[in-house]
């Protein structure tokens, strides 16, 4: 249903763009399915996806694949054990597809490049076994993008700048991994949902997320703010540059002193002795 409300807007609109967009595809949209199968294990769950027959056929649908008028603009692949390789030279054969299901699978390694799908609106990649590091622009040339989930995987590193400039984001939910660093400023209208939960983020939660409740942070130990009842250490002020430098200028002064009037002593100590 999720990805049913996600595809349903505009569609009308879409058949439009597909058919006077100049890009050729060099595959149909059943080949490029198939091949997509073939870069997966465990693929039993797909025994519907057969060649010589129509993925959007009303009489035999293949499973896990939305249509409209004909056109697949959907992937819905939760629970059916897949692994392996995500194919996306495949998917970008795809001319529709805006909305991505992989949930509840046991795919792993770093997150496929799903940036090469500039249309897509929503990605859903929660209960694999994702992990490392995810770029700070992975996801800047997603414009389209309203649903993120990448939740109860094993991602690392910070929470890629990018995605804080998703203008069009509803739903963001990165709770369940390892996230570590400061939240990025995410002022974003759109937002309603938010879960960064359960990670290792740290710092003060940004104003412009205020909005939502301290359950979306639980789980951070190093979080602190009013949402969370804790408050953020004060940051201990820095001196002018110019003050640094007179207390070296000081400092160096002082140990000349010293340095002058041991050799006073030391000079007058010889004198008495002879």
């Amino acid at each position: 249903m999720v990805a049913a409300r996600l595809i349903g807007p505009s569609l009308v609109v879409l058949s439009i763009v597909l058919i006077l967009s100049p890009r050729t595809y060099s595959i149909s949209q059943s080949d490029a399915l198939l091949k997509l199968k073939r870069s997966f294990a465990n693929s039993q769950a797909l025994e519907s996806w057969v060649p010589s027959s129509d993925p959007c056929s009303n009489e035999a649908s293949w499973v896990g694949v939305v249509c409209y008028n004909g056109i697949v603009t959907g992937l819905r692949l939760g629970k059916m054990s897949l692994s392996g390789k995500i194919d996306v030279d495949a998917l970008t054969e795809i001319a529709g597809l805006r909305s991505l299901s992989f949930v509840n699978n046991s795919f792993s390694g770093p997150i496929p490049e799903f940036n090469r799908l500039g249309a897509l609106k929503a990605i859903y990649l929660s209960g694999n076994q994702f992990s490392g590091e995810i770029p700070a622009d992975y996801f800047s040339d997603m414009g389209s993008l309203k649903k993120l989930w990448l939740s109860h995987n094993k991602f690392t590193g910070t929470i890629p700048s990018s995605a804080a400039h998703l203008t069009h984001l509803m739903e963001l939910h990165l709770e369940n991994n390892e996230f570590s660093g400061a939240i990025p400023s995410i002022d974003v209208p759109t937002l309603v949902s938010l879960d960064l939960s359960n990670n290792q983020l740290e710092g003060k939660i940004p104003p412009s997320l205020s909005k939502f409740n301290a359950s979306s942070f639980e789980g951070n130990s190093g979080l602190c703010g009013e949402k969370l009842g804790k408050e953020c250490p004060k940051a201990v002020e820095q001196p002018p540059l110019y003050q640094i430098q007179l207390a070296l200028e000081d400092r160096a002064l002082i140990v000349v002193q010293l340095m002058i009037s041991t050799m006073v002593q030391q000079a007058a100590g010889k004198k008495s002795s002879s």
